[in-house]
């Protein structure tokens, strides 16, 4: 018996030293060999395997790996697939060969792996004259689609970083561009749904190429969203009410969806309604008996989604009194924000009920509620014989809470924002009202007003009971109006605020440009690097150093190339903006060139601030 084990052992050995002596052998049998053995080996052997053909690196032995894929057993299929990213050459080689069990295998391969970076090859698949080709592909492009979303839906839950399942969405929906344009070589509803749900990427391409109601593609976006109630369709169907050809189906589609789901993501994506051309579409939406049917869906939205609620319903083009019985509804459950802004719609309404919905609100114990119903009645001339008499000592101190902020209001101006700070702070403790004083402000005709407005926003330190507002104000005609809204951003973190400022960063005027950059470096910069390293070209020094600030701290090599060459520039501008930066980073690496601009610089103002921040420098503190 020891006998028979020595000899094995040693007939093993020799084996090992053939199958080394091979294995270095340059000749593409080898590979074929290796290739040809792997379904018929044991998985230890197989790793070995795959770990010889990824180190000869050699097409022979690669090519098969794609080629082959799909004809591999799910076993062998895993361990391929830990080494996808040595195959990218050969998997671009099967999506342009003549044989379609190449193509076929690299359509597998791609799916299975999911990786984002080659979903290109696929949507190119799509103008194959190849059935299977193109059915394969276009089901593993939406696939990539469902679980690039999937993924990124998962990370929003848990509150992490939405960078890199970002980049992988926008990848994907790139793909699902491509196929979008070569859509009617195909005409496959796989390409539409994946860009419906990724339609806040592919929303430019989509309305482009359905751009007459006349087009296939209208036709078979209105088909797909009328015969789908997924969730995922709902971002769409509200972005396709700015579009005149799309807006009957989508208008029907949004009032006969029943599903909770839909409903949801419905509101979460109502912020999209803040475009002008959205907000006023959103009349075509004449019937939505969910809205009562599913009340308790909405009862039990957060504060942000339930805002939406009734943002929708005041714009939509539901009967008058069927409005006014839901906003009813959301009053009486008294239920901060969401009664709030019920009863705000209700005071925009005339007529004797909303004058009765408004008595009744007035008796509630709810101060914040009751005292808004007040004004309005007054306002109204309504009689409420059951109130108690208006001149009490409570009302006497509203009144002179009102002539203070009237007061501050005509010396606002005048005041630092130390100043404006703690009379405000003062007030508001004197009064609810203040609040809604600054809400009336910002609505004002005059644009000085509505700019002196947003200073006492920011001079109150609370932004959220005024974000609709600003939202507005974002998109004023007034430059000087919009670049303020702007700054105030920086606090808001959501989707409104977010698609606002990417527009903002490309504005006409460069005071908006340059705070959109400030607000998107403190609204978490790392997530907008693409965005900001784009303003390092921007035409605007002040622009360009505010987005090297932004990504300076994160290591971005762009920004310090930037800053060199503005510290170098001929236009003295540059020059100051730049040490500006080097200022408000603390750059000390940077001390010999900022004394050399001490020195020798040409412009007076800009050795006076080199030697400042030499200065400044120069004293005891903390390294950053």
């Amino acid at each position: 018996m020891v006998d028979n084990w020595v000899m094995s052992s040693v007939f093993t050995r020799k084996l090992k030293r053939i199958y080394d002596l091979v294995a270095k052998s340059p000749g593409s049998a080898v590979d074929l060999a290796f290739v040809s053995a792997l379904p018929e080996l044991e998985e230890p052997l197989q790793v070995e395997a795959l770990d010889r053909l990824i180190v000869r690196a050699r097409r022979e032995g690669l090519q098969p790996l794609v080629t082959q894929y799909a004809s591999f057993d799910a076993p062998l299929r895993r361990l391929i697939l830990g080494h996808v990213d040595h195959l990218f050459e050969s998997i671009r080689r099967a999506a342009s060969s003549e044989l379609e069990r190449d193509r076929l295998g690299c359509v597998q391969i791609i799916a299975d792996s999911r990786n984002h970076k080659l979903a290109y090859l696929l949507s190119g698949m799509l103008s194959r004259r190849c059935a299977n080709t193109m059915t394969a592909s276009a089901r593993a492009l939406l696939e990539m689609a469902d679980n690039a979303l999937t993924a990124h839906e998962r990370v929003i839950e848990r509150g992490d970083s939405v960078c890199q399942t970002r980049r992988q969405v926008a990848d994907v929906a790139e793909a699902i561009e491509h196929a979008l344009e070569s859509w009617h070589a195909h005409f496959r509803v796989e390409v539409l749904t994946g860009a419906l749900w990724l339609c806040e990427f592919t929303e430019g391409t989509l309305f482009r190429q359905s751009s007459s109601a006349r087009t296939k593609l209208a036709r078979a976006i209105g088909g797909t969203i009328q015969g789908s109630f997924s969730p995922r369709m709902a971002g769409f169907a509200i972005r396709a009410l700015g579009q005149p050809e799309l807006r009957p189906v989508a208008a029907r589609a949004i009032g006969i969806n029943s599903s909770g789901e839909f409903i949801s993501s419905l509101m979460g994506s109502m912020w999209v309604a803040l475009e002008r051309s959205i907000g006023k579409a959103c009349l075509w939406v004449k019937d939505a008996g969910w809205c009562e049917q599913n009340f308790d869906l909405i009862s039990a939205f957060d504060d942000r989604c339930a805002a939406h609620a009734v943002r929708f319903l005041a714009g939509s083009g539901i009967p008058r009194d069927t409005k006014l019985g839901i906003y009813k509804r959301m009053l009486r459950l008294q239920r901060g924000y969401l009664s709030e802004a019920a009863l705000w719609q209700v005071v925009e309404m005339e007529g004797e009920e909303s004058t009765r919905v408004l008595q009744e609100v007035s008796r509630w114990t709810d101060l914040t509620l009751s005292k808004i119903a007040e004004v309005e009645l007054l306002r109204r001339s309504a009689s409420v014989p059951d109130l108690a008499p208006l001149e009490t000592d409570a009302d006497e101190g509203d009144k002179q809470v009102a002539d203070s902020f009237n007061e501050l209001w005509q010396r606002f101006d005048m005041l630092d924002h130390s100043e404006r700070q703690r009379e405000l702070e003062e007030l508001s403790k004197s009064s609810v009202k203040v609040q809604s004083w600054v809400r009336e402000r910002l609505g004002a005709d005059e644009s000085e007003d509505r700019l002196r407005a947003l200073g006492l926003v920011k001079s109150l330190g609370v932004v959220e009971p005024f974000e609709e507002r600003i939202y507005s104000l974002s998109h004023d005609s007034s430059t000087c109006v919009r670049s303020a809204a702007i700054a105030l951003l920086a606090d808001v973190r959501n989707n409104i605020a977010a698609r606002i400022l990417r527009q903002a960063l490309n504005d006409p005027d460069r005071r908006v440009r340059a705070n959109a950059v400030e607000s998107v470096e403190g609204a978490s910069s790392g997530e907008w690097i693409d965005e900001l390293k784009a303003r390092l070209e921007d035409v605007d020094n002040r622009v360009r150093a505010n987005a090297i600030k932004a990504l300076l701290p994160l290591q971005v090599r762009e920004a310090a190339v930037a800053l060199l060459e503005m510290l170098d520039s001929a236009d003295a501008l540059n020059r100051m903006s730049a040490l500006w930066v080097v200022d408000q980073l603390n750059l000390t690496t940077m001390a010999s060139r900022i004394r050399f601009m001490a020195l020798d610089d040409p412009d007076d103002r800009i050795r006076d601030r080199a030697r400042q921040i030499l200065a400044n420098h120069a004293r005891p503190q903390s390294s950053v």
